[in-house]
């Protein structure tokens, strides 16, 4: 079963192939943010995650990864100026009880 990048991509890509408004015919000062934010998003971030588990142990690295989200939301409020509403902080404690759980379990 896909996962709903996967379809969202493929409706995207069927789509704009459709309606003939997907374009690729970008100049090199198209591609280099493309290019560069892809690299950034997704290669350097898996390996500097790899690289990190291989020093503290697959377990530590799951459970640190679970404070993603709370840094994400900082880092938005400090460069962002975002707010935080209360169904967001309902669900920061659930991510935040659910790494003490895995943690306490742990030790």
């Amino acid at each position: 079963m896909p996962t709903s990048h996967s379809l969202t991509l493929c409706l995207f890509f069927v789509f704009g192939i459709g309606s003939g408004t997907l374009h690729f015919q970008f100049d090199a000062k198209g591609w280099l943010p493309i290019i560069g934010t892809s690299f950034i998003s997704s290669v350097l971030a898996m390996l500097t995650f790899f690289a990190g588990m291989n020093i503290i142990g697959p377990t530590k690295a799951a459970i640190l990864s679970m404070i993603e989200p709370i840094v994400t939301f900082l880092l938005s409020m400090v460069f962002l100026h975002e707010s935080i509403s209360s169904i967001q902080m309902i669900g920061g404690l659930i991510v935040l009880s659910g790494a003490m759980l895995v943690h306490n379990k742990r030790t």
